[in-house]
C-alpha cells in the first residue's frame, strides 16, 4: 500500500518522511479552500489534540492541556488529488482525523471526480462521546456514500458503486464489538467505569 499523508506538524512530516519514503507526505492542512489558517499545535500530551478550530482548543485549554499558535498553509483535498492522485487509478481508502474539521474536508472534494471506495472519518468530539456526524454526514450521502459501520470513534462509509463491501464491515463490527466486550470497554468504545 502507498497513499498520500496529510500532516500539519512539522515533526510528524518528518517522521513519515523517514518511515514512509515511497508515499506522498505533505505538510499542510485540509480546508474548503486554499491559504493559511491558525493552526494549534497541541503541546506535550495534548499533540493529538491540535486542531484548525480555535472553538475546539479553547475547550481543551480549559482541561489544562497546551497548544502553539502558528500559521499554517491549507489547501483543498481536491487540489491534492488533482497533484497527486489524478494519475492512479483509484482511491481505495480515506481517513479522516482532523479534531472537529472534517466539514470543511469534505466540502473541499469533488465527488463527481473522485470517489474513495471507503471513507473513514472520526465522528466525536475530541475527548468526549458526544457525536458530531450529523454536521457532515449528509455530504457523503448526497455524493453517493452508504453508511457502513460505527466504531464508537469513527463512521465508514462505502462508495454506492461498491455496495459489495459493506458485508464485510458486518463482520468487522463484530469483530470491534467482541473485542470490546473483552476488554470491558463500553460499545461506544469508551472505558468501562
Amino acid at each position: 500500500w502507498r497513499g498520500i499523508n496529510i500532516e500539519p506538524i512539522p515533526e510528524l512530516v518528518e517522521k513519515l518522511n523517514k518511515s514512509r519514503p515511497e508515499d506522498t507526505n505533505l505538510g499542510v492542512a485540509i480546508s474548503d479552500r486554499p491559504g493559511a489558517l491558525t493552526f494549534y499545535k497541541g503541546l506535550h500530551e495534548a499533540s493529538g489534540l491540535s486542531t484548525l478550530s480555535a472553538k475546539i482548543a479553547a475547550s481543551h485549554r480549559v482541561k489544562g492541556f497546551e497548544f502553539a499558535k502558528i500559521r499554517i498553509p491549507v489547501t483543498t483535498l481536491n487540489t491534492v488529488l488533482d497533484e497527486h492522485a489524478k494519475d492512479r487509478p483509484e482511491i481505495t481508502f480515506i481517513n479522516v482525523d482532523v479534531e472537529g474539521f472534517e466539514k470543511q474536508v469534505f466540502s473541499g472534494v469533488d465527488f463527481k471526480r473522485y470517489h474513495p471506495r471507503v471513507i473513514m472519518a472520526e465522528s466525536t468530539a475530541p475527548l468526549t462521546e458526544v457525536a458530531t456526524h450529523h454536521l457532515w454526514e449528509s455530504i457523503l450521502i448526497d455524493n453517493g456514500y452508504i453508511f457502513a459501520m460505527d466504531d464508537g470513534l469513527n463512521r465508514y462509509y462505502v462508495h454506492s458503486s461498491q455496495e459489495s463491501l459493506l458485508p464485510k464491515f458486518i463482520e468487522a463490527n463484530f469483530c470491534v464489538l467482541r473485542d470490546k466486550l473483552t476488554k470491558r470497554l463500553h460499545l461506544d468504545g469508551f472505558e468501562a467505569r
